[in-house]
């Protein structure tokens, strides 16, 4: 299967099922008389790690505090969710810049499948891109066709390409090709996983430099269609240094942080297993965070949150947690279980 990126020109007003990010149902009054504001509970899912990288299990309602639209909010809940399935696309670039770390990343990739993935439990789709977005294997539980998906993924080499970055008839040195790195991410949130019924945790692993030179989408659309899907976005950031721009460090990790993910940059191809087994406690460190919210009306808004570590001993020892910037009112909500 194989899908052309687009310009995103959603409204605020989307109307994809939020599968995994929030849940709005009425709150139950506790009192007869007087009766408390109506409000809504809102479910964030966000995921925290110690200082060494491992999962923190241990977290409490009263660790954390909650801020929507810069007011605070009270959480009811939090219930640690480590057995959710995943649903996870694993995204690799395949533009030039790539070429020379791209067996590196199918290898680490390839592992990191077979450590995640819990037959009859998750569901994993692979896709590459350069200016478009290719689907390489659909979302399956079925690990030796993901692997596989990886193994089909190749480095999109133009027309008089001589390696080194060089091409016949341009100087060194010269952009080749194109990577539309914002548009891959929008079409596989919109396209794949906002279409799928699968329970569970969704999140995106993208493995590239981070350096977009085609997307007509901003980075701006990306985030608006991964919040609006509930999905995480997890970029490894790895190129070729020597020969290209390098690492676009800051947009990747602002995609990381205003979805909820967390972003990586490994110094060399041959550190990515060790960033896979981090990544790998990220994923299954997932919290489900319950707070009340005293906006009712289902209007497509986009309202930001922020959730800060604020337990004596929870900060003392140093956890850090990820969470999405917002969510948008009036989604479906999510079918975790």
């Amino acid at each position: 299967m194989k899908f052309r990126t687009k310009k995103l020109t959603r409204s605020a007003a989307f109307t994809f099922p939020l599968l995994l990010l929030l849940a709005a149902t009425a709150a139950r009054t506790q009192t007869p008389a007087p009766k408390p504001p109506e409000g809504k509970a809102v479910t964030v899912v966000l995921t925290a790690v110690g200082k060494d990288g491992k999962a923190v299990r241990t977290l409490k309602a009263e660790d954390l505090s909650v801020e929507e639209e810069g007011a605070q909010r009270p959480v009811t809940r939090l219930e640690y969710g480590a057995d959710l399935p995943l649903v996870l696309a694993i995204g690799l670039d395949t533009s030039v810049s790539q070429e020379r770390v791209i067996d590196g990343a199918k290898m680490a990739a390839d592992e990191l499948v077979q450590s995640v993935m819990r037959p009859g439990t998750d569901r994993v789709a692979v896709f590459s891109f350069t200016n478009e977005a290719t689907l390489e294997q659909e979302l399956t539980g079925d690990a030796a066709k993901v692997r596989a998906g990886i193994a089909r993924v190749k480095v999109s080499l133009p027309a008089g390409y001589v390696g080194g970055a060089v091409v016949l008839g341009l100087p060194p040195q010269t952009a080749l090709g194109s990577t539309a790195i914002w548009e891959a991410v929008a079409a596989v949130c919109d396209d794949l996983l906002s279409q799928t019924s699968f329970p569970g945790r969704r999140a995106i692993v993208l493995i590239t430099d981070g350096v977009d030179t085609s997307s007509r989408a901003r980075l701006d659309d990306a985030v608006r269609s991964a919040v609006q899907t509930g999905a995480a976005v997890y970029p490894i950031g790895i190129g070729d240094s020597e020969q290209y721009e390098g690492v676009a460090r800051d947009d990747l990790r602002r995609l990381a942080e205003r979805t909820g993910g967390r972003a990586f940059f490994p110094k060399k191809v041959k550190n990515l297993p060790e960033v896979f087994a981090q990544l790998r406690e990220e994923l299954f460190s997932a919290y489900a965070l319950t707070f009340t919210s005293p906006y009712t009306r289902p209007d497509g808004s986009f309202r930001k949150l922020k959730v800060k570590v604020t337990g004596a001993e929870a900060r003392k020892s140093g956890v850090e947690i990820a969470f999405p910037n917002g969510y948008f009112a009036g989604n479906a909500p999510p079918r975790l279980k």
